[in-house]
C-alpha cells in the first residue's frame, strides 16, 4: 500500500509539473515576436522569488527553496559587489555555502543521489558533530547549514523518497497512451527507449537553477528587494532588529560601501550632456561634436576638479554628491534665464508680427486733398451712404534738429492739436463713462497743453497771425473737425534712443516721451478703477490701506501677505482650469478622430453587409432561373441548361427514398451494396496498401485460431526487413553455389557458449537454413536434422532451432533459457549459467 501511494503520488506530481511546463511553453509561444521587425527588440522580464523559508519542521521543499535563494544571493554579489569596487569593500561570499550543496561528488546534492553521507564542513552541522549546546536543540534526525541569511536545521525524514524518482516506466507508458491530446505532448515516447537512470528532483532543480543563471548572467539585472518588517504581519509596525538583519544579509550595505568608496553618480554622456548642455555656452543650444569632448568641455566650465570626476568610454563617474547637487543648483538657476529668453523671444515674435500688420495697414497715408477728392465721391454715390469707414492717419511726430525752422514749426503745431485732442476725448470718454456708472468722477492732475496751442493759434496774437500762415491752420482745423465726428484709436510710437541704434533704451527720453505724450494720465484712471475693484473684492477694510495718485499704499504686513496666499491658492486653481481645458480640448479632438473612425468602419461593414446581402440574392436568383430553365428543359436529353433540375430530383427520389425505407431491407440489396462499396475501395487504395492486404490475407490463413496473439498482430503493418541479393556478401552468394537462396533476413544469435549475442544473416534455402557473418559461412542447418522450431508467449521477438545434442556438425553444447515476464525487453546471461530473457507478456484472446 505505501508502494501504491508513492507511485500514485509521483504520478499525481508528473502530470501536474510537466502540464504547468507545458502551458508556460504554450504561452512563451504565443508572446513570442513573429515579425522579422522585433528582433532586436529589448525585453523585460520579471523574477518574482520567495525568501528564504525557515519553519519549525525544515524539509526537502525548503531545501531547494534556500538553495535558489543562495545562488541568487551569490549571483547579485558577482553583478554588483565584485564589479562596482575601487576600494576593497568586506563581505560575505557565500560561494562556500554554494559548493557545499553542489560540488560534484561532494556536495549534498550529489550525495543525495548516491544516499550516503556528507563529511566534515564549516557551514554543515549535525548533532554527532555539533557541540554540546547545539547538540540540546537538534535532534537526531536533523542537519543544520548554515546560510548567509541564518542558520536552518532540516529534517532528513522523506528527504531520499522525495527526491527520488518514482514514476515507473510502465505509468509513462500508460500516459503515452492516453487520448488527452495534452498528455500524449507532455509525455514523449523517446523517454521509454531510455535506458539511463532518470534524474533526481534535486539534480533537475539544480539543473533548472543553473539554466536561470546562465540566462540572468547574460541580461542587465536590477534588483527590488523586499524587507519583511515584523514577524507578526502586524501594520505599521517595525521591528528593527529583524530589519537590520535582513539589511545585513541581503548584502545592502556592502552594496552601499561600494558605492560611496567608488563614483556614486554615473551617466552616459549623451544623457550628461543633454540635461546639463545649457550651463555651458559652448554646448548651448547644440553640440556638434563628440558626446565625450562636449562633456570635458562642459565640466570644465563648470569649474569639476580633477578629484571629483573620472572620464570613461562612455559614461561620466562624479565621485561626490555635494558635486551633482552644485550642478543641479546651477541648472534650475538658469532654466529661470532660458524661461525668460523663451518669453522674450516668443513676445518679440509676436510684436514683430503685429508691426508688420500695422505697417501694411500704416502704407495709406493720409493726404487731405486726396482725402476731400474720396469723400466727394463717395458721398456722390448713394450705396456707400450707410457704409461704415475706417481711415488710417499717419503723422511724424515731434522733430527736433539742431537747426529747425518752418518745416520742423508746422509739424510740431500739429503735434500739439493731436495732443491736445487726445487729451479731451481720453478725459471726456473716462467722465462720461462715470457718470453713467454713478461714480464720482476725481479730477486727475496733467499737463494740458492748450496754453501752448492758444499761443500758435490766438487770433491777432498767435504766432500763424503774426507769421500769416492762415493756410496750414485751416487744414488742421478741418482735420481736428474730422476726428472730432469719429471714435479714434490711437498707436503711439516710442523713440527708443537718439543715435538709432538696435537694442538700446534710453530711460529719460523714454519717461520724457511717455510724459509729454499723455500715457501716465490714461493709465491713472484706469489703473485706479482696477486696484479698486479688487480691494473691495479681497475685503480690505477702510483703515488698511489708502488710494495715491499711481499708488496703493498698504498699512500692515498681514493684509498684504493674506493677499499673496490668495495668489498662491488661485494659481492652482488656475493652473487646474488651463489643465482641464487643454484636456478637455485633446479628449474632443480624440473623441472626434474616434468618431470618424468609427463612422468609417461603420460605413465600411454595412457596405460588406450589404454587397454578402446583395450576392446572395444574386445567387438565389441565379438558382431559381437554373431550377426553372432545367423545368422547361426536362425532356430533352441532358445538357448544361438541364442538367442542374435532373440532378436535384434524383437527388430528392434518393432521399425520399432513403427516408422511407422498408423494416425489412432486401438481403439482396444489402449484398449489392456491399460488394459495391468493396468495389469502389479497391479501386482507390494504392499498390503499397494492396500488398499490404495480400500479405494480411496470406498470415490470416496461416495463423487464424492458431495463434494466441494473433489479433494484436492484425493494425501492425508488416515491416520490410528481407534482404536482397545487393545487400548480401558476394562471398556467400558464391560459397552456396547452385543452391537457391529463398529468404535472408538479418538476426541476433546468443552463442550457446556464454550466450554472446552476435550480428548474423540467416538465409533460407531449399535445404537447410544457413548462418553466414559477413563473407563466411558460420553454421548450416539442415532441415532434416532439424526437430523443432519454438517461440515464447513473450513479446521478445526469439525463437530457437532445436537440434539434436548428437549431431557432430554442430558446434557448442546444450542450453536452457529461463523466459520471465517483466516490464522491459532484457536478454544477458544470469547467474546460473542460464539464457535469462525477461519481456512484457503477450495479452492473449
Amino acid at each position: 500500500m505505501e508502494q501504491a501511494s508513492s507511485a500514485r503520488d509521483a504520478l499525481s506530481k508528473a502530470v501536474y509539473g510537466r502540464t504547468f511546463t507545458w502551458l508556460v511553453n504554450k504561452i512563451n509561444d504565443s508572446l513570442a515576436y513573429t515579425d522579422d521587425s522585433y528582433k532586436n527588440s529589448s525585453v523585460i522580464g520579471l523574477l518574482d522569488i520567495y525568501g528564504f523559508e525557515v519553519f519549525q519542521q525544515n524539509s526537502f521543499e525548503q531545501f531547494c527553496i534556500n538553495y535558489c535563494n543562495e545562488k541568487l544571493q551569490q549571483l547579485f554579489i558577482e553583478l554588483t559587489l565584485k564589479a562596482g569596487g575601487w576600494e576593497p569593500v568586506q563581505y560575505f561570499n557565500n560561494k562556500i555555502i554554494c559548493d557545499l550543496v553542489e560540488e560534484k561528488f561532494k556536495g549534498i546534492i550529489s550525495i543525495l543521489k548516491l544516499e550516503e553521507t556528507v563529511g566534515g564542513h564549516a557551514h554543515f552541522v549535525t548533532h554527532k558533530l555539533a557541540d554540546p549546546k547545539t547538540r540540546k536543540v537538534m535532534s537526531r534526525e536533523e542537519f543544520r547549514l548554515l546560510h548567509y541569511a541564518g542558520d536552518v536545521n532540516y529534517n532528513v525524514n522523506g528527504f531520499l523518497d522525495k527526491n527520488n524518482d518514482l514514476l515507473f516506466r510502465n505509468l509513462k507508458e500508460v500516459m503515452c497512451m492516453s487520448e488527452n491530446k495534452i498528455l500524449t505532448q507532455c509525455f514523449n515516447r523517446e523517454e521509454l527507449t531510455d535506458k539511463k537512470r532518470p534524474d533526481t528532483a534535486a539534480t533537475q532543480f539544480k539543473s533548472s537553477l543553473a539554466k536561470l543563471m546562465e540566462i540572468l548572467m547574460s541580461k542587465e539585472p536590477s534588483y527590488v528587494r523586499c524587507i519583511k518588517p515584523n514577524d507578526s504581519k502586524q501594520a505599521g509596525r517595525f521591528d528593527e532588529v529583524l530589519i537590520r538583519h535582513q539589511v545585513k544579509y541581503l548584502g545592502l550595505m556592502e552594496n552601499l560601501r561600494v558605492r560611496r568608496a567608488g563614483f556614486a553618480y554615473r551617466r552616459r554622456y549623451e544623457i550628461f550632456l543633454q540635461r546639463y548642455k545649457s550651463l555651458c555656452p559652448n554646448t548651448w543650444p547644440n553640440w556638434q561634436g563628440k558626446q565625450s569632448e562636449g562633456v570635458s568641455t562642459l565640466v570644465k566650465h563648470l569649474g569639476y576638479k580633477p578629484e571629483e570626476y573620472k572620464m570613461g568610454r562612455s559614461k561620466i563617474f562624479i565621485r561626490f554628491p555635494k558635486t551633482l547637487f552644485a550642478t543641479e543648483d546651477a541648472l534650475e538657476t538658469r532654466k529661470h534665464s532660458l524661461a525668460t529668453k523663451l518669453q522674450s523671444g516668443w513676445k518679440g515674435y509676436r510684436q514683430r508680427c503685429n508691426y508688420q500688420k500695422l505697417r501694411c495697414a500704416g502704407r495709406v497715408r493720409t493726404d487731405l486733398h486726396l482725402a476731400g477728392q474720396q469723400d466727394q465721391r463717395l458721398s456722390s454715390d448713394d450705396s456707400y451712404k450707410n457704409s461704415s469707414v475706417i481711415g488710417l492717419l499717419d503723422i511724424y511726430g515731434f522733430e527736433v534738429f539742431q537747426q529747425n525752422s518752418f518745416e520742423q514749426f508746422c509739424i510740431n503745431y500739429c503735434n500739439e492739436k493731436l495732443q491736445q485732442l487726445f487729451i479731451e476725448l481720453t478725459l471726456k470718454s473716462e467722465q462720461e463713462e462715470y457718470e453713467a456708472e454713478g461714480i464720482t468722477w476725481e479730477p486727475v492732475q496733467y499737463f494740458n497743453n492748450k496754453i501752448i496751442c492758444d499761443l500758435v493759434e490766438e487770433k491777432f496774437k498767435g504766432i500763424i497771425s503774426i507769421l500769416a500762415a492762415t493756410q496750414f491752420k485751416s487744414s488742421l482745423a478741418k482735420l481736428m473737425e474730422i476726428l472730432m465726428s469719429k471714435e479714434p484709436s490711437y498707436v503711439r510710437c516710442i523713440k527708443p534712443n537718439d543715435s538709432k541704434q538696435a537694442g538700446r533704451f534710453d530711460e529719460v527720453l523714454i519717461r520724457h516721451q511717455v510724459k509729454y505724450l499723455g500715457l501716465m494720465e490714461n493709465l491713472r484712471g484706469k489703473q485706479s478703477e482696477g486696484v479698486s475693484t479688487l480691494v473691495k473684492h479681497l475685503g480690505y477694510k477702510p483703515e488698511e490701506y489708502k488710494m495715491g495718485r499711481s499708488k496703493i499704499f498698504i498699512r500692515f504686513p498681514k493684509t498684504l501677505f493674506a493677499t499673496e496666499d490668495a495668489l498662491e491658492t488661485r494659481k492652482h486653481s488656475l493652473a487646474t482650469k488651463l489643465q482641464s481645458g487643454w484636456k478637455g480640448y485633446r479628449q474632443r479632438c480624440n473623441y472626434q478622430k474616434l468618431r470618424c473612425a468609427a463612422v468609417l468602419i461603420q460605413a465600411w461593414w454595412r457596405g460588406v453587409l450589404a454587397r454578402r446581402r446583395a450576392q446572395r440574392r444574386r445567387q438565389a436568383a441565379d438558382t431559381i432561373r437554373r431550377f426553372i430553365k432545367g423545368f422547361i428543359y426536362r425532356h430533352r436529353e441532358r445538357c448544361p441548361e438541364n442538367e442542374y433540375f435532373l440532378d436535384y430530383v434524383r437527388y430528392s427520389f434518393i432521399m425520399k427514398l432513403h427516408r422511407n425505407l422498408p423494416k425489412n431491407t432486401s438481403e439482396h440489396l444489402r449484398k449489392m451494396c456491399m460488394e459495391n462499396m468493396i468495389r469502389s475501395y479497391c479501386k482507390k487504395i494504392s499498390p503499397e496498401w494492396k500488398h499490404q492486404m495480400k500479405q494480411k490475407a496470406v498470415a490470416s490463413d496461416l495463423f487464424k485460431d492458431k495463434k494466441d496473439n494473433y489479433p494484436q498482430s492484425v493494425p501492425k503493418l508488416f515491416v520490410s526487413t528481407r534482404l536482397n541479393g545487393e545487400e548480401i556478401n558476394p562471398k556467400v552468394l558464391q560459397a552456396l553455389g547452385s543452391e537457391k537462396m529463398k529468404y535472408g533476413v538479418s538476426v541476433i544469435k546468443y552463442d550457446r557458449n556464454g550466450y554472446r549475442a552476435r550480428p548474423r544473416q540467416l538465409l533460407l534455402t531449399g535445404n537447410s537454413a544457413i548462418i553466414a557473418e559477413e563473407g563466411k559461412l558460420k553454421q548450416r542447418i539442415e532441415y532434416e536434422a532439424l526437430k523443432g522450431i519454438s517461440v515464447s508467449s513473450l513479446s521478445d521477438g526469439l525463437f530457437v532451432l532445436h537440434v539434436a545434442s548428437t549431431d557432430n556438425k554442430q558446434k557448442g553444447k546444450e542450453g536452457v533459457i529461463d523466459f520471465t515476464p517483466g516490464s522491459e525487453l532484457l536478454v544477458a546471461k544470469a547467474k546460473n549459467g542460464h539464457l535469462a530473457v525477461t519481456a512484457p507478456r503477450l495479452n492473449s484472446r
